[in-house]
């Protein structure tokens, strides 16, 4: 995959949500892929190093449930649903879904295990015949890519200091980071171009935003970018 593969069609946060079914299922991901989107979603490892398809460190918010992630097994996670119904999929069983229909843009959230996450992706990725590429906010799995996978199209996930209450978001968001990493574009947030911030942080990089949710802010920055993560798509209609 290369950036220009990126700039082909919209890229959907976690699937498209806003109707019908809940983030990061397989049934918000087959709706992206009848509409050609590109899907954005998000790994992480979970204590059987098994990889899910889901956002949050816990399981409170979507599945109401007091298990912590890094506590948990695939067993735990097979008796857990998302708004009591749907199933957190494995990363193994959305590539298989998907099979290179749509590109797909896989976060990996923060790695508490020193890159067992990477490590054990890659033995997905390696054979996986599609387009996807590979970011994270933390500059560390990054660089992990460009060592190890250089490649795989990197990003490196940027967001608004002055919004941001996470020491680890503010910590790897430092300049310093953003050449260290090697990546091949910026993912940041729409806000640092909207309020102009970003101009410290360019660099010559291919720029992708996140995350829109309107059609007058997608108007507003579409032409500063060179691609935009969206929500809620019925308002681009």
């Amino acid at each position: 995959m290369n950036i220009e593969d990126l700039e082909q069609s919209l890229i959907i946060h976690r699937g498209l949500i806003n109707y019908k079914y809940p983030e990061n299922t397989i049934e918000s991901f087959k709706e992206t892929i009848k509409k050609g989107y590109t899907i954005e979603l998000d790994v992480h490892l979970i204590k059987d190093n098994n990889i899910i398809v889901y956002h949050d460190d816990d399981f409170k918010r979507l599945c109401n449930s007091n298990l912590k992630l890094k506590n948990s097994t695939i067993d735990d996670i097979n008796k857990l649903r998302i708004n009591n119904k749907y199933k957190i999929p494995l990363f193994k069983d959305v590539l298989e879904l998907v099979d290179g229909t749509v590109p797909l843009v896989i976060e990996l959230k923060y790695d508490r295990f020193g890159h067992k996450l990477e490590k054990e992706i890659v033995k997905y990725l390696d054979n996986y015949k599609g387009k996807f590429c590979i970011k994270s906010f933390n500059p560390f799995i990054v660089r992990w890519f460009y060592k190890h996978r250089k490649n795989y199209l990197r990003g490196f996930l940027l967001t608004d200091n002055g919004k941001t209450k996470d020491y680890r978001l503010k910590f790897f968001s430092r300049n310093i980071f953003i050449k260290y990493t090697k990546a091949n574009f910026l993912s940041c947030n729409a806000n640092l171009i909207i309020k102009n911030k970003l101009n410290k942080y360019i660099y010559n990089y291919p720029i992708i935003l996140w995350n829109v949710k309107n059609i007058d802010k997608y108007n507003k920055i579409k032409n500063k970018c060179n691609n935009i993560i969206c929500e809620d798509i019925n308002n681009f209609k």
